[in-house]
């Protein structure tokens, strides 16, 4: 029976560096990631004819996109071991691979779910991780606008601006606000509580 996990540091000097540095650049290594999925990029490397690679420019012209742009993305995506050179003949142009990761960031149903889930839900919350730990009240100001209408005939945008206080608690912050209408000729005040997290 092994060791129980995450009681023993068994990286060298150098490991240890190569995962601080992974650590340091894994947001621009999953960004990368996903927009190669998103344009399509994993989809063609990953097409049984392509295993043997492509070059910068038969994935520029495949995908109708600058070939600095799929620079970009290829060399990011060869530093976080997504792609790989493969080895040609000499003189042909330089060809990549996907690694058996990309091809689980492409085809594997649960890190495309995860990916998703992170870009949309967890990615923006993180840069307000500290907060969320560290800090018991806040205050914002905020403007608003929008309205809903049935016809292009109603369009009419209403504004507002305001101050919010929360304070924040393990179930979500508690938010009272204060908003005053905008753009009209009598404004109303109205006042915003609410309890929880906010979608």
């Amino acid at each position: 029976m092994g060791s129980p996990p995450y009681t023993k540091d068994t990286l060298t000097a150098l490991g240890a560096q190569r995962r601080a540095l992974e650590i340091v650049f894994g947001p621009i290594t999953f960004q990368v990631a996903r927009i190669m999925r998103k344009i399509g990029m994993l989809d063609l490397l990953a097409i049984p004819e392509h295993r043997a690679g492509k070059s910068l420019e038969e994935i520029s012209r495949a995908l109708c996109r600058p070939r600095y742009a799929v620079q970009i993305l290829v060399e990011s995506a060869l530093s976080g071991g997504i792609l790989y050179r493969c080895l040609g003949e000499a003189g042909e142009p330089e060809r990549y691979c996907l690694t058996k990761a990309g091809f689980m960031l492409n085809r594997d149903a649960m890190t495309r779910v995860l990916t998703d889930f992170v870009h949309d839900v967890c990615y923006q919350g993180m840069f307000e991780l500290e907060r969320a730990l560290f800090q018991k009240w806040g205050v914002s100001f905020f403007y608003d606008a929008g309205n809903a209408f049935d016809s292009s005939n109603d369009f009419k945008i209403f504004q507002g601006v305001g101050i919010g206080l929360h304070y924040y608690t393990p179930i979500g912050a508690i938010n009272l606000g204060l908003a005053r209408q905008i753009g009209v000729a009598e404004p109303d005040f109205r006042v915003h509580f609410t309890i929880g997290f906010q979608l």
